[in-house]
Protein backbone atom coordinates (compact mmCIF):
# COMPACT_ATOMS: atom_id res chain seq x y z
CA UNK A 1 0.00 0.00 0.00
CA UNK A 2 3.12 2.50 0.97
CA UNK A 3 4.77 1.59 -2.30
CA UNK A 4 1.42 2.66 -4.26
CA UNK A 5 0.34 5.39 -2.54
CA UNK A 6 3.94 6.68 -2.93
CA UNK A 7 4.55 6.29 -6.88
CA UNK A 8 1.06 8.14 -6.96
CA UNK A 9 2.07 10.76 -4.79
CA UNK A 10 5.12 11.11 -7.44
CA UNK A 11 3.08 11.02 -10.62
CA UNK A 12 1.46 13.86 -9.09
CA UNK A 13 4.15 16.07 -8.60
CA UNK A 14 5.23 14.91 -12.08
CA UNK A 15 1.55 16.12 -13.17
CA UNK A 16 1.91 19.04 -11.10
CA UNK A 17 5.04 20.22 -13.05
CA UNK A 18 3.15 19.72 -16.06
CA UNK A 19 0.13 21.19 -15.20
CA UNK A 20 0.55 24.22 -17.93
CA UNK A 21 1.88 23.66 -21.16
CA UNK A 22 1.67 25.65 -24.43
CA UNK A 23 0.27 24.48 -27.52
CA UNK A 24 -0.87 26.77 -30.00
CA UNK A 25 -0.93 29.56 -27.50
CA UNK A 26 -3.23 27.98 -25.42
CA UNK A 27 -2.54 26.64 -21.58
CA UNK A 28 -3.34 23.32 -20.73
CA UNK A 29 -4.65 22.23 -17.41
CA UNK A 30 -4.92 18.62 -16.19
CA UNK A 31 -8.02 18.66 -13.42
CA UNK A 32 -6.83 17.48 -9.78
CA UNK A 33 -10.44 15.59 -9.90
CA UNK A 34 -9.35 13.36 -12.36
CA UNK A 35 -6.25 12.11 -10.54
CA UNK A 36 -8.72 12.50 -7.04
CA UNK A 37 -11.22 10.37 -8.37
CA UNK A 38 -8.88 7.23 -8.02
CA UNK A 39 -7.91 8.38 -4.64
CA UNK A 40 -10.15 7.85 -1.13
CA UNK A 41 -10.56 10.39 1.84
CA UNK A 42 -7.09 9.10 3.18
CA UNK A 43 -5.32 10.37 0.01
CA UNK A 44 -5.96 14.01 0.46
CA UNK A 45 -2.67 14.87 1.08
CA UNK A 46 -1.93 14.09 -2.30
CA UNK A 47 -3.20 17.79 -3.54
CA UNK A 48 -1.22 19.80 -0.76
CA UNK A 49 1.75 21.53 -1.91
CA UNK A 50 3.33 21.03 1.40
CA UNK A 51 3.36 17.49 1.10
CA UNK A 52 5.08 18.36 -2.33
CA UNK A 53 8.01 20.49 -1.02
CA UNK A 54 8.85 17.90 1.42
CA UNK A 55 8.60 14.71 -0.95
CA UNK A 56 11.25 16.77 -3.58
CA UNK A 57 14.12 17.03 -0.60
CA UNK A 58 14.60 13.00 -0.53
CA UNK A 59 18.51 13.04 0.21
CA UNK A 60 20.42 11.94 -2.77
CA UNK A 61 22.79 9.20 -1.78
CA UNK A 62 25.57 9.99 -4.52
CA UNK A 63 25.98 13.34 -3.09
CA UNK A 64 26.55 12.47 -0.24
CA UNK A 65 29.43 9.52 -1.34
CA UNK A 66 33.14 9.86 -2.63
CA UNK A 67 33.62 7.36 -6.03
CA UNK A 68 30.76 6.22 -8.28
CA UNK A 69 29.39 2.31 -8.94
CA UNK A 70 29.66 3.88 -12.92
CA UNK A 71 32.89 2.08 -13.38
CA UNK A 72 35.11 0.43 -10.85
CA UNK A 73 39.05 1.61 -13.06
CA UNK A 74 39.83 4.52 -15.32
CA UNK A 75 43.43 3.54 -16.31
CA UNK A 76 44.83 6.53 -14.60
CA UNK A 77 47.36 4.86 -12.19
CA UNK A 78 50.62 4.23 -14.81
CA UNK A 79 52.27 1.02 -13.78
CA UNK A 80 56.10 0.74 -13.96
CA UNK A 81 55.95 -2.54 -15.47
CA UNK A 82 53.55 -1.36 -18.56
CA UNK A 83 50.63 -3.28 -16.83
CA UNK A 84 47.23 -1.74 -16.22
CA UNK A 85 46.00 -2.16 -12.95
CA UNK A 86 43.00 -4.53 -13.97
CA UNK A 87 45.33 -6.42 -15.75
CA UNK A 88 47.73 -6.92 -12.52
CA UNK A 89 44.41 -7.73 -10.70
CA UNK A 90 44.10 -10.61 -12.79
CA UNK A 91 48.15 -11.56 -11.63
CA UNK A 92 46.76 -11.23 -8.23
CA UNK A 93 43.80 -13.67 -8.51
CA UNK A 94 46.34 -16.40 -10.14
CA UNK A 95 48.25 -16.14 -6.54
CA UNK A 96 45.27 -16.15 -4.53
CA UNK A 97 45.09 -20.30 -4.05
CA UNK A 98 47.90 -21.21 -2.10
CA UNK A 99 48.10 -25.12 -3.60
CA UNK A 100 48.05 -23.12 -7.08
CA UNK A 101 45.12 -22.79 -10.13
CA UNK A 102 45.32 -25.41 -12.56
CA UNK A 103 46.11 -24.06 -16.14
CA UNK A 104 42.67 -24.87 -17.08
CA UNK A 105 40.85 -22.69 -14.13
CA UNK A 106 38.01 -21.08 -14.67
CA UNK A 107 38.61 -17.30 -14.74
CA UNK A 108 35.86 -15.51 -13.43
CA UNK A 109 33.18 -13.25 -15.31
CA UNK A 110 34.00 -10.06 -13.95
CA UNK A 111 37.47 -9.38 -15.44
CA UNK A 112 35.39 -9.60 -18.84
CA UNK A 113 32.50 -7.63 -17.93
CA UNK A 114 33.48 -5.47 -15.21
CA UNK A 115 37.16 -4.99 -15.83
CA UNK A 116 36.96 -5.27 -20.01
CA UNK A 117 40.25 -7.37 -20.54
CA UNK A 118 40.34 -10.85 -21.98
CA UNK A 119 41.97 -12.39 -19.46
CA UNK A 120 43.45 -15.69 -21.59
CA UNK A 121 45.46 -12.96 -24.16
CA UNK A 122 46.38 -11.21 -20.58
CA UNK A 123 47.60 -14.31 -18.80
CA UNK A 124 49.68 -15.49 -22.35
CA UNK A 125 51.57 -12.09 -21.84
CA UNK A 126 52.39 -12.74 -18.24
CA UNK A 127 53.60 -16.26 -19.36
CA UNK A 128 55.28 -14.28 -21.98
CA UNK A 129 56.80 -11.90 -19.50
CA UNK A 130 58.52 -14.33 -17.48
CA UNK A 131 56.06 -13.93 -14.55
CA UNK A 132 54.64 -17.47 -13.96
CA UNK A 133 55.07 -21.03 -15.53
CA UNK A 134 53.52 -24.39 -15.35
CA UNK A 135 55.20 -26.66 -13.06
CA UNK A 136 54.89 -30.44 -14.03
CA UNK A 137 51.51 -31.61 -12.73
CA UNK A 138 49.60 -28.65 -14.63
CA UNK A 139 49.50 -25.87 -12.12
CA UNK A 140 50.23 -22.14 -12.41
CA UNK A 141 53.09 -20.83 -10.58
CA UNK A 142 55.00 -17.76 -9.87
CA UNK A 143 58.47 -17.12 -11.17
CA UNK A 144 60.30 -14.98 -8.58
CA UNK A 145 59.77 -11.83 -10.64
CA UNK A 146 56.35 -12.79 -10.43
CA UNK A 147 56.04 -13.26 -6.83
CA UNK A 148 57.25 -9.83 -6.13
CA UNK A 149 55.03 -7.73 -8.43
CA UNK A 150 52.05 -9.94 -7.10
CA UNK A 151 53.12 -8.62 -3.19
CA UNK A 152 53.70 -5.11 -4.56
CA UNK A 153 49.66 -5.35 -6.04
CA UNK A 154 48.39 -7.56 -3.50
CA UNK A 155 46.15 -4.80 -2.81
CA UNK A 156 44.37 -4.85 -5.76
CA UNK A 157 42.27 -7.58 -4.48
CA UNK A 158 41.59 -5.68 -1.00
CA UNK A 159 39.91 -2.84 -3.25
CA UNK A 160 38.24 -5.48 -5.37
CA UNK A 161 36.54 -7.25 -2.92
CA UNK A 162 34.70 -4.55 -1.13
CA UNK A 163 31.03 -4.78 -2.21
CA UNK A 164 29.36 -2.54 0.41
CA UNK A 165 30.70 0.85 -1.24
CA UNK A 166 32.09 1.97 -4.60
CA UNK A 167 35.77 2.27 -5.32
CA UNK A 168 38.11 2.58 -8.17
CA UNK A 169 41.58 0.41 -8.60
CA UNK A 170 43.04 3.43 -9.79
CA UNK A 171 41.92 6.29 -7.83
CA UNK A 172 42.29 3.89 -4.21
CA UNK A 173 45.41 1.90 -5.14
CA UNK A 174 48.33 4.34 -4.55
CA UNK A 175 47.66 5.51 -1.07
CA UNK A 176 45.75 2.30 -0.08
CA UNK A 177 44.88 2.07 3.66
CA UNK A 178 41.60 -0.39 3.89
CA UNK A 179 40.71 1.08 7.64
CA UNK A 180 40.82 4.68 6.27
CA UNK A 181 38.89 4.26 3.17
CA UNK A 182 35.91 2.45 5.35
CA UNK A 183 35.82 4.87 7.80
CA UNK A 184 35.93 7.53 5.42
CA UNK A 185 33.12 5.98 3.77
CA UNK A 186 31.11 4.90 7.35
CA UNK A 187 31.28 8.85 8.25
CA UNK A 188 29.86 9.94 4.38
CA UNK A 189 27.02 7.19 5.04
CA UNK A 190 26.57 8.71 8.08
CA UNK A 191 25.72 11.96 7.13
CA UNK A 192 23.38 10.43 4.44
CA UNK A 193 21.78 8.43 7.29
CA UNK A 194 21.22 12.04 8.95
CA UNK A 195 19.80 13.84 6.04
CA UNK A 196 17.59 10.68 5.55
CA UNK A 197 16.12 10.43 9.14
CA UNK A 198 15.64 14.29 9.32
CA UNK A 199 13.95 13.83 5.63
CA UNK A 200 11.45 10.81 7.04
CA UNK A 201 11.21 12.72 10.33
CA UNK A 202 9.72 16.07 8.40
CA UNK A 203 7.29 13.66 6.86
CA UNK A 204 6.31 11.80 9.62
CA UNK A 205 5.89 15.80 11.30
CA UNK A 206 3.81 16.52 8.69
CA UNK A 207 0.99 13.71 8.81
CA UNK A 208 0.62 13.52 12.49
CA UNK A 209 0.21 17.70 12.32
CA UNK A 210 -2.16 17.88 9.64
CA UNK A 211 -3.47 14.49 8.60
CA UNK A 212 -3.50 12.01 11.30
CA UNK A 213 -6.15 9.64 10.70
CA UNK A 214 -3.03 8.79 7.45
CA UNK A 215 -1.42 5.69 10.10
CA UNK A 216 -0.36 3.52 7.76
CA UNK A 217 1.81 6.70 6.57
CA UNK A 218 2.55 7.75 10.30
CA UNK A 219 3.73 4.71 10.91
CA UNK A 220 6.09 3.74 7.53
CA UNK A 221 7.76 7.17 8.53
CA UNK A 222 7.82 6.06 11.97
CA UNK A 223 10.06 3.16 11.06
CA UNK A 224 12.12 5.07 8.69
CA UNK A 225 13.25 6.93 11.41
CA UNK A 226 13.88 4.22 13.40
CA UNK A 227 16.24 2.54 10.90
CA UNK A 228 18.02 5.22 9.47
CA UNK A 229 18.94 6.13 13.45
CA UNK A 230 20.10 2.46 14.15
CA UNK A 231 21.85 2.85 11.07
CA UNK A 232 23.87 5.52 12.29
CA UNK A 233 24.25 3.91 15.30
CA UNK A 234 25.94 0.48 13.66
CA UNK A 235 28.18 2.55 11.56
CA UNK A 236 29.68 4.53 14.50
CA UNK A 237 30.19 1.22 16.18
CA UNK A 238 31.86 0.08 13.20
CA UNK A 239 34.23 3.50 12.73
CA UNK A 240 34.98 2.73 16.55
CA UNK A 241 36.17 -0.65 15.79
CA UNK A 242 38.21 -0.08 13.07
CA UNK A 243 39.84 2.65 14.77
CA UNK A 244 40.72 0.29 17.83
Amino acid sequence: MVILVLIIAVAIIFYRRKTKTTTSNTDVTIPSVEIKKYLDDDNEYFFDDRYSKLIEKRPDYASYTSGSYDSCYNDSFVTEEGYKLRELLLLVWWGRVKKGRDLDAKIPRYFYERYLINPNNVTKKFFADDLIYVDDEGIVRFTEKGKELQEKYKALWEIHSIKEYPKNLDDDFQDWDYNKFMIKRHKENIEYSKASYKYHKDLLEFFRNFYPKTEDQIAYYQDQCTFYLNEIDKLNARIEALQS
